[in-house]
């Protein structure tokens, strides 16, 4: 699916994740950041990175015993409903801007030189044309 094929699918406002890469600061110590694709108007976008909120480490999450004999992480941290394991921690829904609310960048044309650019300055290995959009999506907000 091309990137004006999955954008045209999206209501104004949408913004979906379309990648994800994860980043081992110390073995062991690995964290996950989301590329979101937000579509401003018809034909204005803006691309993101939102790091998710790291409830708790997995080998320090606590663990329950189902039917089965299999263990799972419980369903909650302080109250917050665990998502899923990201990195090495299980994280809820809720992400942050990384590093803040300014790294973004603005564009009308997925051709755009200044995405790849801004992709590199932000750790991806890849170029846009080589992210499958469709493939990603952890939700829509």
């Amino acid at each position: 699916m091309s990137w004006i094929n999955y954008a045209s699918k999206m209501s104004i406002g949408d913004i979906n994740e379309v990648d994800c890469l994860e980043f081992s600061l110390t073995q062991g110590d690995c964290h996950v950041r989301c590329l979101m694709l937000k579509k401003v108007s018809e034909n204005e976008f803006v691309f993101t990175i939102e790091k998710p909120i790291s409830l708790v480490h997995m080998e320090d999450a606590e663990y329950e015993e189902d039917e089965d004999g299999e263990y799972l992480p419980i369903e909650e941290v302080d109250g917050e409903p665990v998502f899923k394991l990201l990195g090495d921690y299980y994280c809820g829904y809720d992400t942050e801007p990384f590093p803040n609310e300014n790294n973004k960048i603005e564009f009308s044309d997925f051709e755009d030189p200044r995405i790849d650019d801004w992709l590199k300055a932000n750790g991806w290995s890849s170029d846009l044309n080589e992210i499958s959009p469709e493939q990603t999506t952890r939700f829509d907000w």
